[in-house]
């Protein structure tokens, strides 16, 4: 899953290149929110690594 919303932030900034200015606004946009999704699915998958390494500890106490 990161590497396709990677992919498509990489895709979208090629794409803004050829652009009018008011395209490439909203290109950027775009990039911005996939960047911010990009970093949510990565906050919840540290939280999720987190709590999965704390509950194996409780386990083997």
């Amino acid at each position: 899953m990161f590497v396709r919303v990677a992919n498509l932030i990489a895709l979208r900034k090629r794409q803004q290149r050829s652009r009018s200015e008011a395209m490439a606004r909203l290109y950027q946009l775009e990039i911005i929110k996939l960047r911010t999704q990009l970093q949510e699915m990565s906050r919840i998958d540290r939280l999720s690594a987190a709590r999965a390494l704390s509950s194996d500890t409780i386990a083997h106490d």
